[in-house]
């Protein structure tokens, strides 16, 4: 009878205790906000991470990390998605770990187009009729976390290609690098990545703009933009690849014979190649 009795009792901590951690969990999924779950490619996807924590021992991470861009702004996670599909966005500050999952869709986000990015605006109100004429100054970013995006106006690009290859299939490799030099460090490009459209064979890619941290999040050393991306897989023959960059689109094909290919790229600028005979 009393063994039954401690029995139970351990039972009934058990619960107690299983309780309180699933209590535990369910809060720390609520860490991570973000406005909604659903993006086009290339879209700037905003996150947000609660926490008592120090900004730097947050951490951030995707899963998969397919041609992902990630922008750290204090307990805030800005995120560039070229590829269709499903993904895990994760933020833990060693303690909680938080995790949403968000779908990337085939459409491509446009700059400006800002109806994919914000909630519904507000109801226009007027404001009185007055008769000053002060010109109004936009409020200045004192805190130095504000974001300043550059246009890819009198920049230029260097493409160089590297193999990948499987049991199965191979493909390309592409490390984007910008020939400008920006302010911060860790400026990067935002990018759509090769894809294909439904039904076609054309691999494209769109070069949109160039975002530099705020004054806060600066390294304080000057650098180019490097990103990567990848046509993969590429079948044997002519495959065709399209590069819009500034409203202009440059075209040309990819040749593959077994395990070389030959790039046909009349462009010296713009967009150029580094190589364009490649042999494993």
């Amino acid at each position: 009878m009393k063994k039954s009795a401690i029995v139970t009792a351990m039972l009934s901590l058990w619960m107690v205790f299983a309780a309180c951690e699933q209590q535990e969990s369910l809060k720390a999924v609520s860490q991570l906000e973000t406005l909604k779950t659903t993006f086009k490619k290339a879209e700037p996807a905003e996150f947000s991470f609660k926490t008592d924590a120090p900004a730097d021992q947050v951490k951030w991470s995707v899963s998969p990390n397919r041609n992902v861009q990630i922008s750290i702004t204090g307990y805030t996670a800005k995120i560039h998605f070229s590829e269709a599909g499903r993904y895990f966005v994760t933020a833990t500050d060693q303690t909680i770990t938080s995790r949403t999952a968000v779908t990337v869709d085939t459409t491509t986000y446009v700059p400006g187009d800002t109806s994919t990015v914000r909630p519904p605006d507000e109801p226009v109100v007027n404001p009185p009729v007055t008769t000053d004429t002060t010109t109004v100054t936009p409020p200045v970013d004192t805190v130095g976390t504000r974001e300043i995006r550059h246009s890819l106006v009198d920049e230029e690009f260097v493409l160089t290609p590297i193999i990948v290859d499987s049991s199965t299939t191979i493909g390309l490799v592409i490390r984007i690098e910008g020939t400008k030099s920006y302010p911060c460090q860790n400026t990067f490009l935002s990018y759509s990545g090769f894809y294909k459209d439904w039904g076609s064979s054309t691999y494209k890619m769109t070069l949109h703009e160039v975002i530099q941290p705020g004054a806060k999040f600066c390294d304080g050393s000057e650098g180019k933009v490097f990103a990567r991306t990848q046509i993969y897989p590429i079948p044997l023959g002519k495959t065709n690849i399209e590069i819009s960059l500034n409203g202009k689109i440059y075209s040309g094909f990819i040749t593959r014979e077994g395990s070389t290919f030959k790039i046909s790229w009349p462009y010296t600028e713009g967009i150029k190649f580094s190589q364009v005979l490649i042999t494993k």
